[in-house]
């Protein structure tokens, strides 16, 4: 039998349209974007309030740019199905219209590929020595959006510790000794955490 893929309803081709460009153009993080559209009272079809996990799915989803896609994931027999990496995947490039142009999505998958979530533990070593070597000092544990430098605490879920991280990359240059660094950072913690209570209270 032979398929042939249509647009869905104009209000829904509009929605995903408007997810793209609040990524895109308004910097919206996905979960920001969750709750903008469950505030606005916009359901996900049939399948309730809108998450994190379901946006990213539709930033990441070649078929919003026309591409039929196969082979996202697999499954042995008497086994549980597994995504398969990406370059694993078959794509039919002008399947059916875009949704999407082809450029606005590979700009997606190019700013999402800078999250920081998303960078490999070697990129993150590497942009901290970086920073150790243009600053002389240790990583504060917030960082700005805007340095794009990973926070302390990134450092901490991919290695146990941000020493542990100064550790892999055999960066000697301190003046304080581990320890005393670790206090500090300890310190600067409470003391963040002291001030988001009172801003709530």
């Amino acid at each position: 039998d032979r398929v042939t893929y249509t647009l869905q309803p104009e209000i829904e081709v509009r929605l995903v349209r408007h997810i793209f460009s609040m990524f895109l153009d308004e910097n919206m993080g996905m979960r920001t974007i969750a709750r903008v559209l469950n505030q606005s009272g916009l359901r996900h079809g049939n399948f309730g309030p809108w998450d994190h996990c379901v946006i990213r799915n539709m930033l990441t989803h070649p078929k919003y740019a026309g591409c039929a896609v196969f082979n996202r994931s697999s499954m042995k027999l008497k086994s549980r199905r597994v995504s398969n990496p990406r370059e694993q995947w078959v794509l039919r490039p002008n399947a059916f219209p875009a949704l999407v142009s082809p450029e606005t999505f590979e700009r997606v998958q190019k700013k999402l590929g800078e999250m920081v979530n998303r960078r490999s533990n070697e990129r993150l070593l590497t942009e901290l020595k970086t920073f150790l070597q243009v600053n002389g000092r240790p990583l504060p544990h917030y960082t700005s959006r805007a340095t794009g430098m990973a926070s302390a605490s990134t450092y901490i879920k991919r290695f146990g510790s941000v020493i542990e991280a100064y550790r892999q990359i055999n960066f000697p240059g301190f003046k304080y000794t581990m320890a005393v660094l670790e206090d500090r950072r300890r310190v600067a913690a409470l003391k963040d955490g002291v001030l988001q209570q009172l801003k709530q209270e």
